[in-house]
């Protein structure tokens, strides 16, 4: 039957008389003449806890600077200035108060997990074990005092220790997340990628919100290699929160590496548009662009990228070829010979940003410095007899010095393996180099023995 209520009078919400109780006792404790009925408002230990339910902190302070009470509540007292000092920051005081409660009275289980607590803000972390353990020691520890165990046992590096007590809290509680989480942030920081591995995806099997968790799956399947892994990973957080900045720019790179060029540049400009000024977005938006044959596009960006940052040699290198390929030689030459500056000491990009210099001082008929280029080149990597191939072209079809481009093609056959193909861009074709060189040879000494040049 529904109740009426009575004409003229408000019905007073459970939630409204709580707030009337509290600010009654406040107001019998700031004018302890009034009359309000509670007579347990004369308890001091009641006035200290309205005022940090009141967030009342210095003005409790100044109180029990003052405040006298008897020997049995002066740990309480302890207590509640610990708490202020906690709350307004002051950790080292917090601790001594704190400390001082427990003297007073060691039985006491919050004193000590607030002790705990204080050695862990302070970064005292040994101390904070040693509290923990004989909190575990000496009472029915609950998880939650094991799992703030087992996170100091981790900062300290004492994974073995860590390791059993999420494994141990997992058996009693097979579907809490943070403690599988936990346990692969101890795997990986011991640098055990695949137990890491295990354990995170055992925490994303019961939270797939967490992008945090999809984020750092992402990385780690990258790492293995096992990149469609990695991208459902990532992407399983995308589902969740479609416009997550690290999230874009793990699936962009991960697609530049996995060839998907276009997917690349469709994350890469959503996180662009979020953060215009990453360095990280730009070079590698920039370098999708350069992937699709976008050399305009990627130059812009990459410039950008490299104004962001100048001492980067990859993002050089790949300024340095869009701006070849979009007819901006002499800029191109500036970049590469930067590229080169930044990449002591790496043999191997070395030897490739010669060769690319070299074909650039070929465009720009700069036929020496293209030979210095090619020599440079060969200084890193003497055995690529490619290189050899690249000079006599040069002076086969650039410089018609029939003569030394033998010599070149010769060395060419006689330094390493051929079984390289040239694409013949005419024809549509590729055909054997080696093939190629030898007929090339042939029609070169004809040459010369038309023109009386052999000796």
């Amino acid at each position: 039957m529904k109740v009426q209520k009575p004409l003229g009078e408000k019905i007073v919400s459970s939630k409204e008389i709580i707030v009337v109780e509290k600010y009654a006792l406040i107001l019998i404790w700031l004018f302890p003449g009034i009359n309000t009925g509670f007579s347990q408002s004369e308890d001091p230990v009641l006035r200290l806890k309205l005022l940090l339910l009141d967030d009342r902190f210095e003005e409790l302070l100044q109180i029990t600077d003052t405040l006298e009470l008897a020997d049995s509540l002066m740990d309480q007292m302890y207590y509640f200035r610990g708490r202020a000092y906690q709350s307004l920051l002051n950790y080292d005081s917090a601790y001594y108060y704190y400390h001082m409660a427990y003297q007073v009275d060691s039985s006491n289980l919050s004193f000590r997990i607030a002790m705990g607590t204080m050695m862990y803000r302070l970064g005292r972390i040994r101390e904070g074990i040693e509290i923990y353990e004989a909190i575990v020691a000496e009472f029915q520890a609950l998880d939650q005092h094991l799992a703030e165990l087992a996170n100091l046992y981790s900062i300290r590096k004492e994974y073995a220790k860590s390791l059993a007590i999420y494994k141990g809290l997992l058996e009693n509680d097979s579907l809490n997340y943070y403690y599988a989480k936990q346990s692969g942030k101890n795997f990986l920081d011991m640098e055990q990628l695949d137990s890491a591995i295990y354990y995170y995806e055992y925490a994303f099997s019961l939270n797939q919100k967490d992008v945090f968790l999809a984020h750092r799956l992402g990385n780690l399947h990258f790492r293995n290699q096992d990149l469609p892994t990695a991208i459902m990973r990532v992407s399983t957080g995308l589902v969740f929160d479609s416009t997550n900045l690290d999230l874009l720019k793990l699936r962009g790179y991960i697609f530049l590496h996995f060839g998907q060029n276009e997917l690349a540049i469709v994350d890469l400009e959503k996180a662009w548009l979020q953060d215009s000024m990453s360095v990280f977005t730009n070079k590698y938006l920039g370098m999708s662009y350069y992937e699709e044959k976008q050399f305009d596009q990627a130059r812009i960006t990459l410039m950008e990228a490299f104004r962001l940052d100048s001492m980067d040699a990859e993002t050089a290198f790949f300024l340095g070829s869009a701006c070849r390929r979009s007819k901006f030689e002499e800029e191109a030459v500036g970049y590469f010979k930067k590229a080169i500056e930044l990449r002591q000491p790496d043999p191997e990009k070395l030897k490739d940003i010669y060769i690319q210099l070299a074909e650039l001082f070929k465009v720009l008929h700069r036929f020496d410095e293209a030979f210095d280029a090619y020599d440079m080149a060969l200084e890193y990597d003497p055995a690529d007899n490619i290189i050899y191939f690249k000079i006599a072209q040069v002076y086969d079809r650039n410089l018609n010095q029939k003569k030394t481009a033998i010599e070149y093609y010769e060395k060419f056959l006689s330094e390493g393996s051929t079984d390289q193909q040239l694409f013949n861009a005419e024809e549509g074709r590729s055909t054997a180099l080696e093939r190629h060189v030898r007929e090339r040879i042939n029609i070169l000494k004809e040459d010369l023995f038309f023109k009386n040049q052999l000796p």
